[in-house]
């Protein structure tokens, strides 16, 4: 039953992820029509990358739910999970109000064209400004209603979390298309407010339907929060939450590292290579996302088994992993002359080879970090997160100078990941022999 509902979800989620990165690949060249200069555009992906960091700052308690609510899932106790879900809820809106009001009072005070790396004379001050303002209230709003997601996934649902982000690209899509071109800075507050809206719109409705339907009887209740399960939450949340910003500083701070060691306008030409190789990296996440909860299902179960069957099977995938990749890497010229015109770029053959190890590295860590997170064993994720971060800083720095390219930021990214990439499968033998690992790795 547990192989079943996975392979289904895989299927659902790798083919709502596949509409939704074609929709992404055109959305690139939408992006360029609407913004014609590309400091602006390239400033845009920075913004989104950047102000998109707060959304960890959760303290990791949406994956802490996760664990807890498939546990108790597991144990059919209906009555925890409620209760698991309305604390949750209630950590979520204290969280928010906190954040809505110490973003309010401190926005004017940030230079944020001196944080950005870009002039006045291109986007005035008020206008930046204005536009961080407005994506960071909509992002604020996620806190809240993205714990719906959670509850998606603890429920072994990860098809329906992925069509809601299917759902905000689509809107974002079908909105850029209908607006007319700009060299105007002023265009950013348009595309801000939309991407606000379509963020927390399908967050919204599908809370709505969730628990008016299927989860009628699990509805949030000010009643049913728990002081003690919040303290449960927060305690695995603060050791997710460590790696939520770990991961961050590790693969989600390119656009901006590459603003600031180089110029926006670069972070364009980045985005050009990275759409096509995150396309095989986002399928091979989405289709991970169903086995941290299984996994979560199985180690509750002590079905040591079926774990080791899973990682066996997805080992044997990630030769599947490799030729995709060499495909790509050897035809990506081809690739982006039919997406963008003939000679939009001249692909250089080290940047995309650079690309494709970085991204079998990335979707490897997924793998095993997979198994880990759905044991809640995170010690050594953590020690060679930290070890990364370190490595992957001081190397961008060292890269950067040296190829006086952003390309030494992705071969930073690739020796930043090496050490965890080597050490965690060991952890996992141990636990699939139920061995001393989950005692010395907690």
């Amino acid at each position: 039953m547990r192989n079943k509902k996975i392979l289904i979800n895989m299927i659902l989620s790798v083919g709502i992820k596949g509409f939704g990165m074609v929709l992404s690949l055109y959305l690139m060249p939408a992006y360029i029509e609407y913004f014609q200069n590309q400091h602006i555009l390239g400033l845009w992906f920075t913004l989104l990358s950047v102000l998109n960091w707060i959304l960890t700052f959760d303290f990791g308690i949406g994956n802490g739910l996760r664990n807890k609510l498939t546990a108790a899932l597991a144990r059919n106790d209906t009555t925890d999970a409620r209760s698991l879900i309305s604390t949750t809820y209630g950590i979520s809106i204290t969280i928010s109000l906190f954040f809505f009001v110490a973003c309010i009072l401190s926005v004017n005070f940030v230079n944020w064209n001196l944080f950005f790396n870009i002039s006045p004379k291109i986007i005035p001050t008020i206008i930046l400004r204005k536009a961080v303002l407005i994506v960071l209230i909509g992002i604020i709003f996620q806190f809240i209603l993205k714990v719906i997601t959670s509850i998606l996934l603890a429920f072994q649902m990860p098809s329906i979390s992925n069509f809601l982000g299917f759902l905000t690209n689509l809107i974002i899509f079908l909105a850029v298309l209908s607006l007319n071109k700009t060299n105007d800075s002023s265009g950013l507050i348009v595309l801000s407010i939309i991407y606000s809206v379509s963020s927390n719109l399908p967050l919204l409705v599908a809370t709505i339907i969730v628990f008016t339907t299927k989860l009628k009887d699990s509805r949030p209740s000010i009643r049913m929060i728990d002081r003690n399960l919040g303290k449960s939450i927060l305690k695995l949340g603060v050791a997710f939450f460590s790696l939520q910003i770990l991961s961050l500083a590790l693969f989600n701070m390119k656009e901006f590292l590459i603003s600031w060691t180089t110029s926006p306008e670069y972070v364009v030409e980045f985005q050009i290579y990275n759409r096509l190789f995150s396309f095989i990296v986002s399928v091979a996440w989405i289709a991970l996302i169903p086995v941290w909860s299984a996994v979560t299902e199985a180690y509750t179960k002590n079905d040591h088994v079926w774990i080791s069957l899973i990682y066996s099977n997805l080992r044997k995938v990630m030769v599947l992993v490799i030729i995709t990749l060499l495909v790509l890497v050897f035809n990506l010229q081809t690739i982006i002359d039919l997406w963008l015109g003939l000679n939009y770029i001249k692909i250089q053959i080290n940047y995309s080879l650079a690309f494709g190890v970085y991204c079998l590295l990335y979707i490897w860590w997924g793998v095993i970090a997979s198994f880990a997170n759905g044991t809640g064993k995170i010690k050594t994720q953590l020690i060679y997160s930290t070890l990364g971060v370190i490595v992957n800083l001081t190397l961008t720095i060292i890269f950067v100078n040296i190829f006086k390219s952003w390309i030494g930021i992705i071969y930073a990214g690739i020796i930043s990941m090496l050490p965890y990439c080597v050490v965690e499968p060991v952890n996992i033998n141990k636990l699939i022999k139920g061995d001393s690992y989950e005692q010395k790795n907690c």
